[in-house]
């Protein structure tokens, strides 16, 4: 019961990250700015669960995002999963505790994303010079906020599972 429990609640933690970041870009797109903060759906996912718990959490997400937005259902499970598979793999190189650690994978996996979904988005405007100076500037403002809130994300997650009794670090160790 405690993994159902797990499960939903970083559901639920993603989707209010996904309300507020909506929010703001609808703010934002008055400057035309867009805010792509992806990586903080997958970290805790990746770092802190278990292999199939964060494969639900990501596949999940990702297609909750995909039902909201005008491309093809399934495009975000791509993307969400090769960026779970990435760290994944790399988990056993990162010190979870590092907030360096934390930030540079968050910084990765962000990019390995924008840079999908850019491509596949925009195929028709790939030649154009606009649409990489549109992606860069996005790129470079979702990057350095990423760098503020990628620790402080994970950490807000792992005691918001404290709050319902569940020590993800503790249970990594016993592995």
């Amino acid at each position: 019961m405690s993994d159902d429990r797990r499960i939903l609640i970083i559901l639920g933690t993603n989707g209010l990250l996904y309300f507020a970041i909506n929010q703001i870009n609808a703010v934002l797109a008055l400057f035309s700015i867009h805010l792509s903060l992806d990586a903080l759906y997958l970290l805790l996912a990746a770092l802190y669960m278990k292999t199939h718990q964060g494969l639900i959490v990501c596949m999940v997400t990702a297609l909750v995002i995909d039902a909201t937005l005008p491309i093809p259902l399934g495009t975000h499970v791509i993307l969400y999963c090769g960026a779970l598979v990435f760290l994944l793999r790399s988990r056993w190189l990162l010190r979870r505790e590092n907030p360096h650690h934390v930030v540079l994978s968050a910084l990765w996996c962000n990019f390995f994303i924008m840079l999908g979904l850019s491509l596949f988005v925009g195929k028709g405007m790939l030649g154009q010079s606009d649409f990489w100076l549109r992606f860069l500037a996005d790129l470079t403002i979702s990057q350095l906020l990423l760098i503020i809130m990628a620790r402080w994300w994970v950490d807000a997650q792992r005691k918001i599972l404290l709050l319902w009794e569940i020590d993800v670090a503790a249970e990594l160790q016993q592995y």
